[in-house]
């Protein structure tokens, strides 16, 4: 079989070239494949011709570069009447490769935009949008990242954490979702899920996640918490107290873990239980705050404990004095002990703090009055009638009905 002329390969190869092209234009991702490969044809095409002779190594370099109309130029004037043959090969070789490079040219100039994302880290722009809080931007940047293939597990995750800053958190839990489905052994996603599912109340969905991000992450106590808090929401007492004491073996200072395995054990009736695990919260977390005083109050009150109901409940006003409803509950608790000296005592000192310092005055009215002392009582309830209290008037016509009419006479 006779071998192809020199010239018919050179056309062949850039008719391949151009091929590959038009199927890189068509598949974006195929797009640097395609101009990779017609880069190493078109170079052996200019290593064979400038093997020809030595003596064209300078038009040689004006094809490299590539300048063909130079090279037709020295070829011409040099080289054509010692061998024209060898010569005219090299004239129709040069225009040919312009004309190569001119349709190339072409394919490069009309690839559509979407061969661009193969060009550029959209992942990595996403990031730099997203540490500056352009949520927005971030966004676009990792749907092009999807578009385009560009690690999509994570293209899914960083778009939800953008949807969950806008607060688009449906939109965030299917992104959550589809980075699941692709990286199933990456935590992070099962952990976002689960508390976006703990927020919609969809709490069996939530347990499902937590114990996944659990299997893959076994030290980690915050989703052992929140595992246990959404069992808790179920009324799945056992294994709320399961997950919420092995989160608290792995980090006591969890205040509210602690106050939700009390509560699992409040709703068991199990009021012993609940007392020692916040007296356990009081001694082992530097976090605790007035509700944990508030709650032991209230434990060791429905537990009949009424003194070391009233010491929780003064130990929380210490931290949160303005909460006069628990003042008036720590007023009746020591009325309830005969102590009246006390209840008195804690309501004024209440009035300092108070917010709303009608009802104080009120139920100080009512106290002077069942110690009968009503001139005491129908100073307070006037005091308290000015602030506001209108259901004091009944207050002060009844102490008015008690004082006898001399002290009636005096205060006029």
């Amino acid at each position: 079989m006779k071998k192809p002329s020199f010239l018919l390969s050179i056309l062949q190869r850039c008719s391949k070239s151009l091929a590959i092209l038009n199927i890189g234009r068509r598949f974006p991702l195929m797009y640097e494949v395609a101009k990779r490969q017609v880069h190493q044809w078109l170079y052996p095409i200019a290593r064979q011709v400038s093997h020809v002779s030595r003596r064209y190594i300078a038009a040689d370099r004006y094809w490299l570069l590539p300048l063909p109309f130079q090279s037709v130029y020295i070829y011409t004037k040099f080289k054509l009447k010692k061998t024209p043959r060898r010569s005219i090969d090299v004239v129709a070789w040069s225009l040919t490769f312009f004309s190569f490079i001119f349709l190339v040219s072409v394919q490069v100039q009309s690839a559509p935009n979407s061969a661009t994302p193969v060009q550029r880290d959209w992942l990595a722009l996403g990031n730099a949008f997203y540490d500056s809080a352009q949520y927005e931007k971030a966004a676009e940047y990792y749907q092009n990242a999807l578009k385009a293939g560009q690690n999509i597990p994570f293209a899914w995750f960083n778009l939800g954490n953008c949807q969950a800053q806008k607060q688009e958190y449906t939109q965030a839990l299917v992104s959550y979702r589809r980075a699941a489905e692709l990286a199933p052994q990456w935590s992070r996603p099962w952990m976002l899920l689960g508390d976006l599912y703990f927020m919609y109340g969809d709490y069996p969905q939530a347990i499902v996640a937590y114990t996944r991000f659990i299997e893959l992450e076994p030290d980690d106590h915050y989703a052992l918490r929140w595992k246990g808090e959404a069992a808790l929401k179920l009324d799945g007492q056992m294994e709320a107290q399961r997950s919420l004491e092995e989160s608290l073996k792995k980090d006591p200072d969890q205040i509210d873990a602690y106050f939700a395995l009390a509560e699992s054990h409040v709703r068991l009736r199990d009021f012993e239980a609940a007392a020692k695990t916040l007296e356990d919260a009081i001694l082992l977390s530097p976090k605790v705050n007035a509700p944990v005083y508030f709650y032991l109050g209230y434990i060791y009150e429905q537990s009949e404990q009424i003194k070391k109901a009233i010491r929780s409940y003064e130990d929380g006003l210490l931290l949160e004095p303005s909460r006069h409803q628990l003042v008036l509950k720590v007023s009746d608790l020591y009325l309830s002990l005969g102590e009246s000296f006390m209840a008195l005592l804690t309501l004024e000192t209440a009035l300092k703090y108070s917010s709303s310092p009608e009802e104080i005055l009120l139920e100080i009215g009512n106290l002077y009055f069942k110690q009968s002392r009503y001139a005491k009582a129908l100073e307070t309830y006037t005091l308290a009638y000015q602030k506001g209290a209108l259901s004091a008037q009944a207050g002060i016509e009844n102490s008015l009905a008690k004082l006898p009419k001399t002290n009636l006479q005096n205060r006029d």
